[in-house]
């Protein structure tokens, strides 16, 4: 049976109601008064007609629209989503030899002969994404995204509506939008079935390596590892550092804690030969029944020799002494100190190798990045400034802190084309400012300090206020202004960083950084806000800026399994300026086969001039390699590059190895579905023929625009017109 409901959709829809009185008044009136003999049928059948018409014309401009709900055809449609995600080759239960992925496949066996003769059941599996469940083959390696297979089923039914959905899952969602949210807002009901232990099984963890992304030949690098295990204490574990196959550390650790409960252990390593290497850490346990989260993998970028850094101070002060200080606590870089003594003599500070003032840029080529703190009481040598912009332009890092009054580096020709700020006078004195980040600064590897952009904004106003000098600061063209003052003036910059040519500079304008290292423990803030700045400006400056004219690195050397990999690419014309509107391809293929994995991927523009993004698939673990090729807008070779990375078996669906039956209980409550486990999933079946209803098709008609209120209207005129001509009316 069809519903019909009629809707008026005219505004003002009042007025043409009131109006259709009058109207038919008229036509009465019409009839009444005329004075030719006419029967009194003929004048009501005259009357009528004429009343009629103008009720056709007014109800043509109320806008009626007819809507007719056709009941579907045929069985209620469900789709029924299988995950398939990594978790699924978890054990069953503890102790089972079955999976997870063979307890969905028997109960996809039981759905199949409880709902094919009653329902159109659409079969699909998922992960991260979707798919038919006849295309999924092979070991399940991708995360679980409930929440995006949800949406996805709603949208791929928007053209044939689906009438209920069953999931089948352990409920952990790694990856995506909050399932539940989804589940509240969905218009069918969702039928959820468990699968999985629900208790915390026995098992060993590493949950994280932590080391240094940067390490030298021969020189130690620091490993820690962090273990947590659940029902194993008191078991011993061998732990193992391999690199390139050989064993380069060992541990037998006794496990004291339990419940996911912490322990960590330290290694140290000294890399062997320079370059990108790998090194697993893993965990050897017998009869551990979850192996994949017991090897972890990290990569190291191994220099030659470690990286040498100059400081050069015109006076021995606070910024000076507590600069040296945090420097010095960084294993990863060796410095040297430069200061002055007397007239224009330098001397080294400390047991430095640098002797004497660099006065020629081939005296720094030894150094990576030069630091310059300046008291502005006396100028530096006219040729250690000149040799310092030679440094610059040839790929070196230099960071100023401080700055004479008089403009002393902005009039050395040399140094002033590279500066990243430009100095002008200011009203009031020096003294006393808070310090901003800006938006520039919340994303810069300087200068964001926290995970967070927001995070990185409320510590550095809540910093205490450094020393402003009696100029002020601009950001040169091109350069960042990521650091400014906040004292009620004119803004001003305290930190911009630019590049040089092939090098990079940053100028801190002012003095006082010493406060935040006092007094940042006492007020609530990190007592490493200080010297994290410090560290990674000088890790910052120190990395080659520019090694070729195109680069293309990936987000991150070793992947977690299951994870979303990226890359981005810098192009650069021989001027080694930014590149835009260059076309980027890149192709990924297996280490370990001849075989290509991913088809080629198309880089876009990033948020930087000459920078290049692109978000690509996720992988199974394996050695990978890529090669990328830029060509500008005539098809002209700019570049090549390549690379490699890692995708290690550990990611997060190994984290929590115990289903989440609770989450799938409020996706079900909160859709007006059900949630059942294999033991009660009789319940299913029951609740599933009241819980879903039938959506029939929907038709809209605009009846005021539809040609048989045009037909009946000009019908009732006729013949109205014809009773006129046959009684003799004009």
């Amino acid at each position: 049976m069809q519903d019909l409901s009629i809707q008026l959709l005219a505004p003002d829809l009042w007025k043409w109601i009131a109006a259709l009185v009058p109207a038919l008044c008229l036509a009465f009136w019409t009839y009444y008064r005329i004075l030719a003999p006419l029967s009194t049928p003929t004048r009501l059948a005259l009357w009528t007609l004429r009343g009629l018409a103008f009720t056709l014309v007014l109800f043509a401009l109320w806008q009626p629209v007819a809507t007719v709900v056709i009941p579907e055809r045929g069985k209620p449609r469900l789709a029924v989503l299988l995950d398939d995600s990594a978790s699924m080759g978890l054990p069953a239960t503890a102790g089972s030899s079955q999976t997870r992925r063979e307890q969905v496949r028997d109960l996809a066996g039981l759905l199949d002969t409880e709902l094919a003769s009653e329902y159109d059941v659409q079969w699909l599996r998922f992960d991260d994404t979707i798919r038919a469940a006849a295309d999924s083959v092979g070991p399940a390696t991708g995360n679980t995204a409930i929440g995006g297979a949800l949406e996805q089923v709603l949208v791929r039914a928007a053209s044939k509506p689906v009438h209920g959905i069953v999931v089948v899952s352990d409920g952990v969602n790694t990856e995506g939008r909050d399932p539940v949210r989804i589940a509240r807002g969905c218009p069918v009901p969702i039928f959820a079935v468990g699968v999985g232990a629900t208790e915390p099984p026995a098992d060993l963890e590493i949950r994280k390596v932590l080391t240094n992304a940067k390490a030298f030949s021969g020189e130690p690098l620091p490993i820690q590892v962090v273990l947590s295990s659940t029902g194993m204490a008191g078991q011993k574990v061998s732990l193992v550092v391999r690199s390139e196959g050989e064993v380069v550390g060992s541990e037998e650790v006794e496990l004291v804690g339990d419940k996911g409960l912490e322990q960590e252990i330290r290694f140290e390593i000294r890399p062997h030969r320079s370059g990108l290497l790998r090194y697993e850490i893993e965990a050897a346990l017998a009869n551990d029944p979850i192996p994949e989260n017991n090897l972890r993998e990290v990569a190291v970028e191994v220099a030659e020799r470690k990286t040498r850094v100059l400081c050069v101070a015109d006076a021995v002060d606070w910024d000076f002494g507590f600069l040296r200080t945090a420097l010095s606590a960084d294993t990863t870089l060796e410095y040297s100190y430069l200061v002055r003594t007397a007239g224009s003599r330098y001397s080294a500070f400390g047991a430095t190798r640098a002797t004497e003032l660099p006065l020629s840029p081939g005296s720094l080529q030894d150094f990576a990045a030069v630091l310059v703190v300046s008291t502005g009481a006396k100028p530096f040598p006219a040729d250690f400034l000149t040799a310092l912009g030679g440094f610059v332009r040839g790929g070196g890092g230099l960071f100023l802190l401080g700055g004479p009054s008089a403009g002393e580096w902005s009039a050395n020709r040399s140094l002033a084309g590279i500066l990243p700020g430009r100095t002008e006078p200011r009203q009031s004195r020096s003294g006393a400012a808070a310090i901003e980040c800006t938006a520039q600064g919340m994303r810069h590897p300087v200068t964001a300090l926290r995970d967070n952009p927001g995070e990185t904004a409320r510590l550095f106003a809540a910093l205490p206020p450094t020393w402003r000098l009696e100029s002020a600061m601009r950001a040169a063209p091109g350069a960042k202004e990521l650091l400014r003052y906040r004292d009620g003036e004119t803004a001003s910059a305290a930190l911009a960083v630019g590049f040089g040519d092939r090098g990079k500079v940053a100028w801190w304008h002012g003095r006082g950084l010493w406060r935040w290292k006092l007094s940042a423990a006492g007020r609530d803030l990190s007592t490493y806000a200080y010297s994290d700045l410090l560290t990674g400006m000088v890790r910052w400056l120190a990395e080659p800026a520019i090694r070729e004219r195109f680069q293309v690195e990936p987000g991150k050397r070793v992947y977690s399994s299951g994870e979303t990999t990226s890359f981005t690419a810098s192009v650069w014309d021989n001027a080694f300026r930014p590149i835009e509107g260059v076309d980027v391809r890149l192709s990924l293929r297996s280490a370990d086969s001849t075989e290509a994995v991913a088809s080629e991927l198309n880089l876009v523009p990033g948020s930087e001039p000459g920078q290049y993004d692109v978000r690509g698939p996720s992988l199974i673990p394996g050695h990978y390699q890529f090669d990328a090729i830029a060509e500008d807008a005539d098809g002209s070779e700019v570049g090549q590059s390549s690379g490699e990375f890692w995708v290690e078996r550990m990611g997060p669906e190994y984290t929590r190895t115990w289903a989440d039956p609770e989450a799938l209980r409020q996706i079900a409550e909160q859709s007006d579905g059900v949630f059942v486990d294999q033991a009660s999933i009789a319940a299913l079946f029951e609740r599933i023929p009241s819980a879903i209803q039938r959506l029939g098709r929907v038709k809209e008609f605009e009846l005021w625009n539809h040609w048989i209120l045009f037909a009946l209207f000009v019908l009732v005129l006729s013949t109205e017109w014809f009773l006129r001509r046959r009684r003799g009316l004009a």
